[in-house]
């Protein structure tokens, strides 16, 4: 669970509070080794439940950014983690990143939209795998609910069993593929946020889950990981560098959307929040100011807070 020593530096500024964007960032020069395709892009919503009508909000928002791809966000009235889910689909497979902070059907509502799924693509039935971008609380409590299901596999939490599913060895510093059925999936350890920590780079979409390791809100460091936290970020960065990113996606909200400004750390009501997603630049902003930090230490931007 994220740590609950909160030191913030609230800093002024006069940026312009970005909008709800749909079209993504430009995408950077391809990897000569990966041959460019066009991405397939999708949307956003207007706004992510946010704790501000617990009588009618569902416990689980569910948006379909496009017709593979689905971002569910867990109601702040359940948790205040809030925390987002992924759900992305290929011809064979369908994997679905984190399940929860508890207190909700998120096994219903996953086998609701892959029902849907396969009755609007003509298929009788799909593999499912259950898996995590890390292994703190806040994101595999919903497990269980998979346990003994049908066509489904959920990957263990250890480091040791991540790397033995997506067959990455050695861990965390080789980068291996999987692959959805028409859709490759990148598959980074990236420790330090938490040992089991995983960063995904979807081919099709250009979208990068980053899990608590980058997302708009407090990045939880302290000195036993932040070496290890420190090489995770720089080996991302180099990964993504060359490859077309349209967003990159974490699992929280904790920013406001004025520059600089977060809500506490545990509020369950956050009107005035940040959107979701976030773009290279970000990773790169993050990977330079760690370069120029000392061991664990507070630093506020505009989209993040790096809290040590």
């Amino acid at each position: 669970m994220r740590s609950t020593q909160i030191s913030l530096l609230l800093l002024a500024s006069v940026a312009v509070t970005p909008s709800v964007a749909q079209i993504p960032s430009q995408p950077s020069r391809a990897n000569p080794q990966q041959p460019v395709r066009p991405l397939e892009y999708g949307s956003f919503p207007d706004s992510w439940i946010h704790g501000g009508d617990c009588l009618n909000d569902p416990l689980i928002q569910v948006h379909a950014y496009n017709a593979d791809t689905y971002i569910l966000r867990q109601s702040m009235c359940t948790n205040f983690e809030g925390p987002f889910m992924f759900l992305l689909f290929g011809s064979e497979k369908v994997i679905l990143l984190d399940t929860g902070a508890g207190n909700i059907p998120i096994a219903a509502t996953v086998n609701g939209i892959i029902d849907d799924w396969l009755l609007a693509n003509g298929k009788p039935s799909i593999d499912l795998i259950v898996a995590h971008t890390h292994s703190h609380g806040d994101h595999v409590q919903g497990d269980s609910q998979f346990a003994g299901q049908a066509n489904a596999t959920v990957v263990g939490l250890s480091p040791t069993a991540v790397a033995s599913f997506f067959s990455i060895a050695p861990w965390p510093t080789e980068q291996e593929t999987y692959d959805l059925g028409g859709r490759v999936l990148d598959v980074l350890g990236i420790p330090g946020h938490q040992q089991a920590s995983i960063a995904l780079y979807d081919r099709n979409t250009g979208l990068v889950l980053t899990g608590d390791s980058l997302y708009p809100g407090y990045i939880f460091l302290s000195s036993s990981n932040w070496n290890i936290y420190r090489s995770s970020i720089s080996r991302l960065r180099d990964f993504i560098e060359p490859r077309q990113v349209s967003w990159i996606l974490g699992t929280h909200i904790e920013m406001k959307s004025t520059p600089f400004s977060a809500y506490p750390y545990g509020a369950n009501f956050q009107p005035d929040e940040r959107i979701l997603q976030l773009k290279k630049s970000h990773l790169r902003e993050l990977d330079d100011a760690l370069d120029l930090l000392p061991n664990a230490t507070t630093q506020v931007h505009a989209d993040f807070i790096i809290n040590g």
